[in-house]
């Protein structure tokens, strides 16, 4: 069974699903997981540094973005 193309999908299914990255496979989810937290942390000094010069977009506070909003800013 050969597999839709995105732009042969339903118009709902394409306005719900916008702005979310393609999940295919057994593991993948559904739908975008919703990240419940208020700030965010660094793995390094090297990434904060990254990020303090801009050239990171890392997410370090809910209120400036984090994954979930940034999904729904893209919808």
């Amino acid at each position: 069974m050969k597999k839709k193309k995105h732009a042969s999908l339903n118009p709902t299914t394409r306005a719900i699903h916008a702005g979310e990255p393609p999940r295919h496979g057994v593991d993948a989810p559904v739908s975008a997981e919703i990240v419940r937290s208020s700030t965010f942390t660094f793995s390094s000094s090297k990434k904060m540094k990254r990020w303090a010069e801009g050239k990171s977009k890392a997410y370090i506070y809910t209120r400036y973005a984090n994954p979930t909003l940034a999904i729904a800013e893209r919808k």
